[in-house]
């Protein structure tokens, strides 16, 4: 199995071009997994823009689902100017489009009129838990993350949340890899987590994403933060007409603020798509 930052790594190709191979071994049960997308266009980004400017914000449409092998990033500068630079993103596999983005790389040092944050939940730290995923629809990125349940109920445990509430979801994340955090890997810690969604459901499914918004809202230092699990809050506050949103804070372990995440997902069951088991990744060779 390759680790995290091989198999989120892009070779450059010159004008703007980035070749990437997306591995099965990271994949949720509706495919490849949306944060692995999302951490190696993090990667292309940085090649790009160079040391000077940081990203903090990312926004992607899902447009097909990407399939195991070889793709193909293109990043096109659309203005770059004094503190900002804007990029228009692809990614494409066998001629077709599987994603179009858009980011915002800043300066660092922007001016500070007020600052706040919202607060880490107050959870206990990682144990001697048992594993999370013992069953073999779990996802193929529990082979690389250590999963730490603290906040909500488990998935498809028919636990609606009370009225006017949001169903909630969370837990610690770890790479079994331990590296440093950098922002590729709050990218995928950011979609890595299972849907705040599927709580309220009592049969299986799952929520591919239509679109995404990733935040980053930390100047990490130079080679990131010390390896270190991180916190994930996730919650979903409306679930209509097969739709659901989905809005996901993580926090390092001292409970700073380090991304922010807003999405929206369709929900599907094993009869809209086949799912891939952690045994057979057959569906995406």
């Amino acid at each position: 199995m390759s680790g995290f930052s091989e198999t989120t790594a892009v070779t450059a190709l010159g004008d703007g071009r980035y070749a990437c191979n997306f591995s099965a071994a990271w994949s949720t049960l509706a495919g490849i997994n949306g944060g692995i997308l999302m951490a190696t266009l993090v990667r292309a980004i940085e090649a790009e823009v160079g040391e000077g400017r940081g990203l903090r914000s990312l926004q992607c449409q899902f447009m097909r689902p990407p399939k195991a092998g070889d793709a193909e990033i293109t990043i096109e500068v659309m203005r770059s100017g004094a503190r900002a630079t804007n990029l228009r993103l692809r990614i494409e596999q066998g001629g077709k489009t599987m994603l179009e983005g858009l980011a915002a790389c800043f300066t660092p040092g922007l001016r500070e009129l007020a600052t706040w944050s919202r607060n880490a939940p107050a959870v206990e730290v990682p144990g001697d838990d048992p594993p999370v995923f013992t069953d073999p629809r779990r996802p193929s990125t529990a082979d690389h993350v250590i999963y730490t349940p603290r906040i909500g109920p488990p998935p498809f445990s028919g636990t609606l949340p009370g009225p006017g509430e949001p169903a909630r979801t969370g837990g610690w994340l770890e790479l079994r890899d331990p590296q440093p955090v950098d922002v590729a890997l709050l990218a995928f810690f950011s979609d890595a987590w299972w849907p705040a969604a599927l709580g309220p459901l009592d049969i299986v499914a799952f929520n591919p994403t239509i679109d995404i918004t990733f935040d980053v809202r930390t100047t990490l230092p130079p080679g990131g933060l010390p390896h270190q699990p991180l916190l994930l809050e996730a919650l979903t506050r409306a679930s209509l007409e097969g739709l659901c949103d989905e809005d996901a804070w993580v926090y390092a372990a001292d409970g700073t603020l380090l991304a922010h995440s807003r999405q929206l997902a369709i929900t599907m069951t094993p009869d809209d798509r086949p799912m891939v088991t952690h045994e057979d990744h057959s569906a995406l060779e």
